[in-house]
């Protein structure tokens, strides 16, 4: 997958292709999002939620093959980048988000967002497209 790295100063993030809320200050994370296919937060690295079943075996079968190599232990972040890297799901991207700021001294946190950017909301799929036939202005 693509992976797209951001730094911000605030937690609000919208899916670019639906514009369906994702997270925000107030209201935390959207699970409902149609577009979300999960996301792991690197505070609770170990509790991911992840939607797609197909991506949660995948991460299964990724933790256990890591730890019976690794003497037991979780995979680490580049580890796991890489196999995000490697996972190929179509039109799916992983936005990395790292909010960083103060209390009581510098914290970051990072969010690892994984979105399957061919998703249309049900407003999307409803909409009729009024299509203007301007062909009689066109000389012939």
């Amino acid at each position: 997958m693509q992976i797209i790295e951001l730094e911000l100063s605030h937690y609000n993030f919208y899916c670019p292709a639906t514009g369906e809320l994702l997270c925000n200050e107030d209201d935390g994370v959207n699970e409902d999002a149609m577009s979300l296919m999960g996301y792991w937060c690197d505070l609770v690295f170990e509790e991911p939620c992840i939607k797609d079943e197909t991506l949660k075996k995948d991460w299964k079968a990724f933790e256990d093959k890591h730890a019976d190599q690794n003497l037991g232990s979780s995979p680490d972040y580049k580890s796991f980048e890489s196999w995000l890297k490697a996972y190929n799901r179509g039109n799916w991207v992983v936005f990395v988000i790292t909010n960083s700021g103060m209390s009581c001294g510098p914290s970051s946190s990072t969010v690892w967002w994984v979105i399957d950017m061919d998703t249309f909301t049900e407003e999307e799929d409803s909409e009729d497209i009024d299509l203007i036939d301007n062909t009689e202005d066109i000389p012939v």
